[in-house]
């Protein structure tokens, strides 16, 4: 391979030479001269040399060119869309395309992106990462025929299920690359684009050799250098930043917003000027529930710009808040959602919370993290709380307390008067955390925490009393709350089972290796006995005391529990199959079943397209209320399953319903409504 390579720039409608244009092999950089040519030295490592288009100007075909090569000649045309102030970049991510009659093949990514086209009309659009499922060659061919028909300026970036086939074939040694460079060229780029640096790095280090590791290192240092004054730069990587001294680094670097995918989840934080995104998959639903989307990054001039995730299909609901639906008739309803109200999300999984004449709400899918406070009688606010970051789960009220954990590891205690923070304190590993979890209370203490480790905490300080260790990390989150007993807390630890740790010191009290999942429904108590999800379409009775399993059956009409319920008669649970059924809580019998109809938006993990339930069934008096994914609110009688009354609220309900008083119940709608419905019985 030559020492160095000669590369000349020029602009297409003149020939003429374009000067100040970034050149790289893979590690250093040199910049064009007035004539539009630099030599650059060649590191026996590099595969390509290629360009960091300047803001106006795109590639005349492909911005690199393969190695080894003495010369290397670009061409750059105008791109107007690139040369303002102002743009819309959209960024989608974790297609995981197979192929034909598998989860994810070329027509399906067509479609998605016809959509988000259609309804966001992008600029640009970044893939970032784990596009396909393995990264053979078959796959890469069917994710380009995906992606043929698009218009819009495309960037892609490797992710690591990309280099999957490369990395399971037995003696192969990284990087684990050729095949996406053999389609898509060097794996880390950087561009400008109206007025922002955006470079494109991926950050699954055990896919690249070592030399590889450090050539892409130096290389973004370089490349991130001579914009650092500006603080806007957009940073694209694949998985979540390996921890804070990172999102540090990128900071004195110039980076102002970091984007990412890899957790088929929603999440946003800001730590030292940086705000860091995660966005949920485009083709299927979350594995948070989130629905299968997109995130929107909008910027003019200089300032961080805002982003939003949207669901595809979301502009296509039609809400509704029906007047009465069986014995209850609508108090209220109100928009605790709007454009305009950036500052509250949609409430998705959480229930909202009942303090006397106040209903309190949480539990965001998206960026902003916040708590609402509303009169219970009319639905007025009386406050909102902003958190650092959205909490995914309900909030606990404990006296004058309203307690919140935020999805990054910050848990609130919050006065319920006001709104105004009472004590804050972080959990290990903040904020980096991945918590889906409601906070629980008993006697002065709140428990907090998920798999990687679970705190108890003073309700009146947040003075921590012990601190559990569990998991390395909280990979595989997901909303099992714990279950608050006499004499311990019970977790449901996704892929290692039901934990029991004792309330006055957190040593673990028992164990019990069953197969749990993290999309899981939260255990749930009957008599002395706990019930949790089991086995694949199977559900386990433990004693609350031992762990021990009192039985297990394969009873349900889903491949596992989204939500449940129980009573002294009946175990209620919710399906991802659309199926709610009533089950035996002494044997796990069947009782009845109800079918839902077809979602509104695709929000059950890794599906698309289905009938799904991920609320747990309510009591509330003589009824049985289960919303659905169909946005289809039920009233069933417990004992006979007979759906008694249905009104369409034309958009998911992924919540529970709370009740209020036992004649009436508050509901909210993943859409950003909250409703309050009475019962008319006298």
């Amino acid at each position: 391979m030559p020492d160095e390579i000669h590369v000349t720039v020029i602009e297409q409608s003149t020939q003429r030479g374009v000067a100040g244009v970034a050149v790289t092999t893979g590690d250093g950089i040199e910049l064009t001269d007035a004539d539009g040519r630099c030599a650059i030295a060649v590191d026996p490592q590099a595969r390509f040399v290629w360009i960091s288009c300047p803001q106006g100007k795109r590639a005349v075909g492909d911005f690199y060119r393969p190695l080894p090569a003495d010369e290397a000649v670009f061409e750059l045309a105008d791109e107007l869309a690139s040369s303002g102030e102002a743009a819309r970049l959209v960024q989608f991510t974790d297609t995981h395309v197979v192929g034909p009659g598998d989860r994810v093949a070329a027509p399906d990514v067509a479609e998605a992106l016809d959509a988000l086209v259609s309804e966001s009309t992008p600029d640009l659009i970044i893939a970032s990462g784990d596009l396909t499922n393995l990264g053979t060659d078959a796959e890469l061919a069917e994710l380009r025929s995906g992606l043929g028909g698009l218009e819009t300026p495309l960037f892609p970036m490797f992710g690591g299920h990309d280099g999957n086939s490369e990395r399971r074939i037995e003696g192969n040694q990284p990087s684990f690359t050729l095949n996406w460079e053999s389609c898509f060229g060097p794996t880390y780029y950087s561009f400008d684009w109206a007025g922002r640096h955006i470079a494109v790095w991926p950050n699954e280090e055990h896919f690249f050799s070592e030399a590889e590791r450090e050539r892409k290192k130096r290389w973004l240092d370089a490349d991130l250098a001579p914009h650092a004054h500006k603080g806007n730069t957009i940073l694209v990587i694949h998985t979540p930043p390996s921890g804070t001294e990172f999102i540090d680094q990128m900071h004195s670097l110039g980076v102002s917003l970091i984007l990412h995918g890899h957790w088929h989840s929603s999440k946003a934080f800001t730590h030292t000027g940086v705000t860091v995104v995660a966005t949920p998959p485009l083709c299927f639903g979350g594995i948070d529930t989130s629905p299968r989307g997109y995130r929107v990054v909008e910027w003019m001039g200089s300032t961080t710009p805002p982003t939003r995730v949207v669901a595809l299909g979301a502009g296509r609901l039609q809400p509704a808040s029906p007047e009465g639906i069986g014995p209850f008739r609508l108090a209220w309803a109100k928009a605790v959602a709007t454009d305009s109200d950036r500052y509250f999300t949609p409430a998705h999984r959480a229930v909202p919370a009942v303090s006397g004449e106040r209903l309190l709400i949480g539990g965001g899918c998206a960026d902003a993290g916040a708590v609402q406070c509303r009169a219970a009688s009319t639905g007025e606010l009386i406050w909102t709380a902003d958190l650092e970051s959205a909490p995914r789960n309900s909030v606990t009220i404990v006296d004058t307390r309203v307690l919140a954990l935020a999805m990054t590891g910050a848990l609130y205690s919050l006065r319920v008067d006001d709104g105004s923070v009472e004590w804050r304190t972080d959990l290990e590993g903040s904020p980096g955390r991945w918590l889906y979890t409601a906070p629980v209370h008993a006697d002065g203490i709140v428990y907090a925490g998920s798999k990687a480790g679970f705190g108890a905490f003073r309700a009146e300080t947040g003075e921590c009393t012990w601190y559990t260790e569990l998991e390395q990390n909280d990979v595989w989150p997901c909303y099992a709350s714990p279950l608050i007993a006499e004499e311990v807390i019970v977790l449901l630890v996704s892929r290692r089972g039901l934990l029991a740790l004792s309330r006055i010191d957190g040593r673990i009290a028992w164990e019990t290796d069953i197969d749990v999942e993290y999309y899981y429904a939260a255990p749930v108590r009957v008599g002395e006995d706990v019930v949790t999800g089991g086995n694949r379409q199977g559900l386990a009775r433990l004693s609350l005391s031992d762990g021990a399993i009192v039985w297990q059956e394969e009873c349900l009409a889903g491949l596992y529990p989204a939500g449940m319920a129980a009573d002294d008669e009946h175990l209620y649970v919710a399906t991802p199959s659309g199926v709610v059924q009533a089950l035996d809580p002494g044997t796990g019998t069947e009782q009845w079943r109800v079918n839902a109809g077809r979602d509104l938006l695709d929000m059950t993990p890794y599906e698309r397209g289905v009938s799904s339930l991920l609320a747990s069934p309510t009591r509330v008096g003589s009824w049985l209320i289960v919303g659905g994914n169909d946005g289809v609110l039920r009233l069933i009688g417990p004992a006979s399953g007979e759906v008694r009354a249905e009104a369409a609220l034309g958009a998911p309900v992924a919540a529970p319903a709370q009740a209020i008083d036992e004649t009436g119940f508050a509901l909210s709608t993943w859409d950003g409504r909250l409703l309050r419905y009475d019962s008319t019985a006298t």
